[in-house]
C-alpha cells in the first residue's frame, strides 16, 4: 500500500516536472529564440519604442524591479527615500524625481496619481508625465517659476493620494493635478462593500497576516512558471464566476461604492488645500476604452487583457460603466471648484503604439498626456 502510494507520488512529481519543463521550453522558444524578451509582458514595452532605445528600455525595466519599498503607517508603503538607480531617483521625500523644497516664489504643481504618474514605462525621471509637464511649463510660462512635483506612486488609489497630499503638500500646493481613476476602478473588480478602494497590494498584506501558510507556499512556488500560469487563471476564473453569480446589481453596488470613495477624496482635497487652489482630476486613458488606431502590439495587449487581465466577465463593459459613473459627477464637482476631466481621448488620433500595457504609456504617450494636462492647467496659470 505504502509502496503504491510512493510510486503514485513519484509519478505525480515527474508529471509536474515534465509539465514545468514544457512550459519553460515554450517560453524560451517563443519569447527568446523567436526574437522576443525573457518576459512576455515586456514585449509590448519594447514594441512601443524605437529599436535604438532597446538598451534604455532594458535598463528602466531592471531598475523598476530593483526599487525598494518600506511600510508606511498611513499609506501602506512608500519607496525607500534616497535611492539612486541609473534611470530612477527617489528623493528624500520618498518620491520620484529631483529634490525640491517649498519656496513661496515658485508656483508648485503637485501631480498625484498611481503608477502612470510615477512613470511605469518611462525611460528616466525626466521622461515621466511629470517630467514632460515640467518641460511644457518652462516653455509656456517661463516667468511663473513653475515646479512640477511627481507625487505618483505605484498602485495608489485616491485615498492614498489624498493622505499623501495632506501629509506633504497642503500648505505648499498652488495647483493640484490628478491623473488617476484606474486603480480605484480596478479595486471594484477585486473587492466589494467597504473594501472597495483598497489598493491591489492590500491582498498581499492581508495574505501575510491572515494566511501565512498560503503566503509561504506562494513564495516557495514563485519560480514555477506552471504554478504561476495556473494560479492566475484559476484566480481569474473563480473571481469571474463569483461576480457572475452575484449579478449586475452587486456589480453596480461595487461601482457606486468606488464612486463615493473617489468623490469623497476629491472633496477632502478641496477642504485641506488652500482656498482658491485649482484642483483638476483627469481620468487617465485606458486601452480597453481607447478609440485610437491600435498598433499590432496594442492589439496583442487587448486580446490578453480581455481574456485574463480582469476579474469581471466583460471588462470593456465594466470599465465603460465605471468611467461613466465617475464622469456623471463632473457638474456637481465643478460647482465645488473641482474639475473632473475625461482623458480617454488623449491618444484618439495617434496611430503609433503608446500603450505598453492596458494602463501605462511609452515615451510618446507620456509626452502626449503631459501636453493634455498642460492645456487643462493653462487657464489657472494664465490668470496669475
Amino acid at each position: 500500500m505504502l509502496r503504491a502510494a510512493a510510486r503514485a507520488m513519484l509519478g505525480l512529481a515527474f508529471a509536474l516536472l515534465l509539465l514545468e519543463g514544457l512550459v519553460r521550453a515554450h517560453h524560451l522558444v517563443r519569447h527568446q529564440l523567436l526574437g522576443g524578451t525573457a518576459r512576455p509582458y515586456d514585449r509590448a514595452i519594447y514594441a512601443a519604442y524605437d529599436p535604438s532605445e532597446a538598451a534604455a528600455v532594458t535598463a528602466s525595466i531592471r531598475d523598476r524591479r530593483r526599487l525598494k519599498f518600506e511600510p508606511h503607517p498611513y499609506l501602506m508603503y512608500r519607496p525607500v527615500p534616497g535611492q539612486r538607480l541609473p534611470t530612477i531617483a527617489i528623493n528624500r521625500h520618498g518620491l520620484r524625481g529631483p529634490e525640491w523644497d517649498a519656496d513661496p516664489a515658485r508656483y508648485d504643481i503637485v501631480l498625484l496619481g498611481g503608477s502612470a504618474v510615477y512613470g511605469s514605462g518611462a525611460l528616466d525621471d525626466a521622461r515621466t508625465v511629470a517630467g514632460y509637464l515640467q518641460q511644457a511649463a518652462d516653455a509656456r510660462w517661463p516667468r511663473q517659476r513653475v515646479q512640477v512635483i511627481n507625487a505618483g506612486l505605484d498602485g495608489y488609489t485616491s485615498t492614498q493620494e489624498r493622505i499623501l497630499f495632506e501629509q506633504e503638500f497642503r500648505e505648499q500646493a498652488d495647483a493640484i493635478l490628478l491623473l488617476n481613476g484606474i486603480n480605484d476602478i480596478y479595486s471594484a473588480t477585486l473587492y466589494d462593500g467597504d473594501r472597495v478602494g483598497y489598493p491591489e497590494t492590500f491582498r498581499d498584506y492581508e495574505a501575510r497576516i491572515q494566511r501565512p501558510l498560503r503566503r509561504a507556499l506562494d513564495r516557495a512556488l514563485a519560480y514555477s512558471m506552471l504554478y504561476e500560469k495556473m494560479r492566475r487563471r484559476v484566480a481569474t476564473l473563480a473571481s469571474r464566476a463569483a461576480r457572475r453569480q452575484a449579478g449586475a446589481e452587486a456589480r453596480r453596488a461595487d461601482l457606486l461604492a468606488m464612486r463615493d470613495r473617489y468623490l469623497a477624496n476629491l472633496r477632502l482635497l478641496r477642504q485641506v488645500s488652500r482656498p482658491g487652489t485649482p484642483i483638476i482630476a483627469c481620468l487617465q486613458p485606458v486601452l480597453l476604452l481607447d478609440h485610437k488606431p491600435l498598433a499590432e502590439s496594442e492589439h496583442a495587449i487587448l486580446r490578453r487583457e480581455v481574456q485574463w487581465g480582469y476579474n469581471v466577465e466583460d471588462p470593456v463593459a465594466f470599465m465603460d460603466e465605471a468611467y461613466r459613473t465617475l464622469l456623471a459627477a463632473a457638474p456637481a464637482l465643478a460647482r465645488e471648484g473641482i474639475r473632473l476631466v475625461d482623458g480617454r481621448d488623449v491618444f484618439a488620433s495617434e496611430p503609433a503604439a503608446v500603450y505598453i500595457d492596458p494602463v501605462h504609456f511609452s515615451d510618446r504617450g507620456q509626452r502626449l498626456v503631459a501636453e493634455r494636462l498642460a492645456r487643462e492647467l493653462a487657464p489657472a496659470l494664465e490668470r496669475r
